[in-house]
């Protein structure tokens, strides 16, 4: 049964090894398939369906209520299928092995999830894939972000980068390179249309809380600017300089999802000028912003956390104790 264009299921098992909780033992599992489309310009020549099956096991360290560092070791399996394209782009179907050594850190102080007001948030990630764990294709990826709010009155603005590429000369391999384009991340061209090895991204945000209550949960209006470039493309003539973008629009929370009734985006150079009228929700998994949204407990006691993602439009979180 076909759920929507992401599908995946994921748990993690959450050990503390002391009353205090500072230390913890997290091992996780995923498995999932995703709609990959590769873009030539603004043409898409061809899609794959992309199928992940990977587990690990993590030794972190917890800062309170600031964030934490993990340390861990993962494997699986991944797998492309050409779905609709020139048999010159068919990967074969082949199946590539994974594993990994990977470092992740994140400090995150923003008070609140989906419009923060105050506060600051960083995470970096670090994977290397090495032949002596099972991988088939040795490289390493490196990740980071960065995001700074803060509000005058009912005003915010709002600074976020992101930048990612590879260590050493082994190049990354295009299922694990960095996709990118689409609202808000290099608006006003398509949801994913860069890919690429390499990715520095800036972008600039403001909005207005235009109300409270009603109907949505809160209403804001606002706009963005943003400048980005994807470096060494998977495919030849697509983006590679600086792409330069722009958007306006009309946000609201209802029923605790962030959603977009109104959306306008453009970028530089492009032919296509697209307002985007249907409603657009962006609902990501959960995140440690604001006391009462963290995604892990902070107490000595094991826990199962699922996580059910039937489409690439929304997303749920369900817990069993």
């Amino acid at each position: 049964q076909q759920l929507g264009y992401d599908n995946s299921l994921r748990m993690a098992f959450y050990q503390p090894l002391s009353m205090a909780g500072t230390f913890v033992v997290a091992p996780r599992v995923s498995v999932g398939t995703q709609r990959v489309s590769i873009y030539q310009q603004d043409n898409r020549i061809a899609e794959y369906n992309v199928s992940t099956a990977v587990g690990g096991i993590d030794l972190g360290m917890q800062f309170q209520q600031y964030g934490e560092l993990r340390l861990g070791l993962e494997g699986g399996r991944v797998k492309a299928e050409l779905e609709t394209g020139p048999a010159s782009l068919d990967p074969g179907g082949d199946t590539r092995t994974l594993g990994a050594i990977r470092a992740r850190l994140l400090l995150d102080r923003l008070d609140n999830v989906h419009f923060p007001r105050f506060g600051r948030k960083s995470a970096a990630t670090i994977l290397r894939n090495n032949a002596d764990l099972g991988a088939e294709l040795p490289y390493t990826r490196w990740a980071a972000s960065g995001r700074l709010a803060h509000s005058f009155g009912e005003n915010t603005v709002r600074l976020g980068v992101n930048a990612g590429g590879t260590i050493g000369n082994n190049p990354l391999p295009a299922y694990d390179q960095f996709q990118w384009g689409g609202f808000l991340q290099q608006s006003g061209y398509r949801t994913g249309q860069l890919y690429g090895e390499k990715l520095v991204f800036g972008r600039a945000l403001y909005y207005q809380r235009i109300f409270r209550g009603g109907f949505f949960e809160g209403a804001y209006g606002g706009m963005s600017l943003e400048l980005g470039k994807v470096g060494n493309p998977l495919v030849t003539g697509s983006p590679d300089g600086l792409l330069k973008s722009a958007s306006i629009f009309v946000a609201a929370m209802h029923g605790g999802k962030k959603q977009y009734p109104l959306s306008v985006s453009a970028a530089a150079n492009r032919p296509i000028f697209k307002p985007r009228l249907s409603p657009r929700w962006l609902n990501p998994m959960p995140s440690r912003s604001t006391n009462a949204h963290q995604a892990l407990p902070l107490y000595p006691c094991p826990t199962w956390y699922v996580f059910c993602c039937p489409s690439v439009s929304s997303s749920a979180m369900c817990s069993a104790n």
